[in-house]
């Protein structure tokens, strides 16, 4: 899941990243939203509009998995 705050997990067990909406770029359909977490790049591709306005560049986020 993508948060803009801390969300609940289980240490060990859930991955849990903090990092920074760095551009959006918009790609047909699509808008690509572009997130650095700990320098690694995570592109999110998605048609949602919900999601494309709730998130704005240099917005902090959580990225959490979990199974």
């Amino acid at each position: 899941g993508i948060y803009k705050s801390l969300p609940p997990y289980v240490a060990g067990k859930d991955f849990l990243a903090h990092g920074y909406v760095i551009t959006k770029k918009k790609d047909n359909d699509y808008t690509n939203i572009y997130i650095s977490l700990w320098g690694y790049l995570v592109v999110i591709k998605t048609n949602e509009i919900r999601l494309n306005e709730y998130l704005n560049t240099m917005d902090k986020v959580y990225i959490k998995l979990w199974k």
